[in-house]
């Protein structure tokens, strides 16, 4: 076993990157910032990078080595040219991994290939830490600590969060925005977050105006014509309404296929499916509704699938978009 060799990776970056600052600011506190390399895909030079690994440095004792975008990484942020990862691979594999007793050597990769050499490697010789995404209950806590000079209570952290999502690093700038901007909001100074401030602080228009479109889904589709017409009036970029209706109908199609198997309980299909609970249990309200459009839910997704391929393909220019989701609409 390595002691000295590590791969950290997995899923959350913020908790992952949190760590290795931890760890370099430590580091450079007991033997000096001259004493870590750190390589990425922007300054990534094979020489420097073997120099660093394996050779002796004049003025420094100690080194901490950390490399990001090895073993393989098909994260697109942190990618390392094929030819350049592989004569690394080779060199570490043929030395058996080992490197001098004073370095420590870190290797990031946020989602790995796991049938690559180095991977298998090092998952049998060196010490890996995975850093996964929180849970429901997790993420609630982290918002709730990020906020906690602000009086929130635990159902508009849900609402929060059914909006960000699950990303770390978009939670805490969502978070920073609420508390260097709530003052300006409220009026009497007070210090409670309400779901009505949420919306007007995180998010813009365009946000709202998809959630809105799903709040009148199953019964309000008229007013959808009015609010696909504001969201062209808004300039929208159409990939993102594209993805939040594929998000959606997805969402409602899982909901009804787990429910129709005896599976009611919103914790597991969020566990399942891993969706966010908030949103599950939201849904699950309207179980009635959605399985009597049930029919209309999968068309609409059939129906967009055709759209986006007409329109990467060319068949249909990219400004025919709002016309056929309001065709899709009337045609329900």
């Amino acid at each position: 076993m390595l002691s000295n060799v590590f791969l950290f990776t997995w899923e959350e970056k913020y908790l992952l990157d949190k760590e290795i600052s931890r760890r370099k600011q430590n580091f450079a506190e007991k033997f000096g910032k001259d004493a870590i390399f750190a390589f990425n895909n922007e300054n990534f030079d094979l020489g420097h990078v073997k120099q660093a690994i394996f050779a002796g440095w004049l003025f420094v004792n100690k080194k901490l080595i950390i490399i990001k975008g090895i073993p393989t990484d098909s994260d697109a942020s942190n990618k390392i040219s094929a030819e350049a990862s592989e004569s690394l691979t080779n060199e570490i594999i043929d030395k058996k991994g080992e490197i001098p007793a004073d370095s420590i050597l870190m290797f990031v990769s946020y989602k790995p290939d796991k049938r690559g050499r180095l991977y298998k490697f090092l998952e049998k010789n060196a010490t890996i830490k995975m850093f996964e995404k929180l849970s429901g209950i997790e993420l609630r806590n982290f918002v709730k600590n990020e906020l906690k000079w602000l009086t929130i209570d635990y159902d508009t952290i849900d609402y929060f969060l059914a909006k960000v999502g699950d990303n770390l690093y978009n939670i805490i700038n969502e978070c920073d925005k609420l508390k260097t901007r709530f003052n300006w909001l409220v009026t009497r100074n007070a210090s409670l977050v309400t779901d009505e401030i949420v919306d007007l602080v995180v998010f813009g228009q365009t946000i709202a105006n998809n959630f809105a479109f799903f709040d009148n889904f199953f019964d309000h589709q008229h007013k959808n014509l009015k609010i696909i017409d504001k969201i062209q009036e808004e300039g929208t970029n159409r990939n993102q309404f594209m993805g939040s209706l594929y998000r959606w109908l997805k969402m409602y199609i899982y909901i009804l296929d787990l429910y129709d198997q005896g599976i009611t309980d919103s914790k597991t299909i969020a566990s399942m499916t891993k969706l966010n609970p908030y949103s599950i249990t939201k849904n699950l309200k309207n179980i009635k509704k959605m399985q009597d459009r049930k029919d209309y839910i999968k068309k609409f997704y059939d129906n967009l699938i055709v759209l986006d391929n007409k329109i990467k393909s060319g068949k249909i220019p990219d400004s025919y978009f709002r016309l056929w989701v309001k065709k899709i609409i009337m045609n329900q």
